[in-house]
């Protein structure tokens, strides 16, 4: 991707990752790569299990848990730290060059590697959801 196809309106660029997303590894679900991916960063799942639902991926109690304890854990490397993805991003980067504001320039960042199969977060932001569910 370019930065020229980052700038092209939310919807579309929504539509573009969301095809991207649904052709994946042939047989390969975006829940079943969004847990192999998070299994990969070594997140803790005992007792979770990731599965589709109408609005995406859903992560569900495939166990009782009782009060107080811990459901699942994310490493430091799983988790996207806004800040850094604003210096590092290329596509931030150029957006922030050129007058754009922080929260945008980290959308198309987002939006970008949601579409960029190399990129390190592509399972995870590909299986997000291509709107905003209703609240």
């Amino acid at each position: 991707d370019t930065v020229a196809d980052a700038t092209m309106a939310p919807k579309k660029r929504a539509r573009v990752a969301t095809d991207r997303a649904a052709s994946g590894v042939a047989g390969e679900s975006a829940h079943a790569r969004l847990t192999q991916w998070l299994r990969s960063q070594s997140a803790h799942l005992d007792g979770l299990e990731i599965r589709a639902s109408p609005s995406g991926c859903t992560l569900f109690a495939s166990r009782a848990f009782a009060p107080g304890d811990v459901i699942g854990g994310l490493p430091t490397q799983a988790i996207l730290d806004p800040e850094a993805l604003l210096k590092t991003s290329a596509v931030a980067v150029r957006a922030l060059e050129l007058g754009a504001t922080e929260p945008f320039a980290f959308w198309l960042a987002l939006a970008d590697m949601a579409t960029d199969e190399t990129s390190p977060f592509h399972p995870y932001l590909a299986a997000c959801p291509a709107e905003a569910p209703d609240p």
